[in-house]
């Protein structure tokens, strides 16, 4: 791992009314007819509830990457009339 570089770990633990409102906000689900969710939502509910003893764990693994702007990018003009042959990063 190099200095531009964060990852973070996280596990978030839902219950099944916390979880269907994760899925709500996902567009795939939110799209979805309004039998079809209910159908689905009363699913993944049950199974939360009876197979998983009431909760579930999602794991998120979040990344942050940072760079620097070279300032040749900020006015095309200077970018055009003096290529960039050779970058040193500090």
């Amino acid at each position: 791992m190099n200095q531009y570089q964060n990852l973070k770990f996280e596990d978030i633990i839902y219950n099944s009314a916390s979880y269907l409102n994760l899925l709500n906000t996902y567009s795939d689900h939110i799209n979805l007819d309004r039998i079809t969710k209910a159908r689905f939502f009363d699913a993944i509910a049950e199974l939360i509830n009876t197979k998983s003893n009431g909760q579930i764990t999602k794991g998120y693994l979040t990344t942050l990457y940072v760079a620097h702007l070279l300032s040749s990018y900020l006015n095309p003009e200077i970018a055009i009339a003096s290529p960039i042959t050779n970058i040193d990063f500090p």
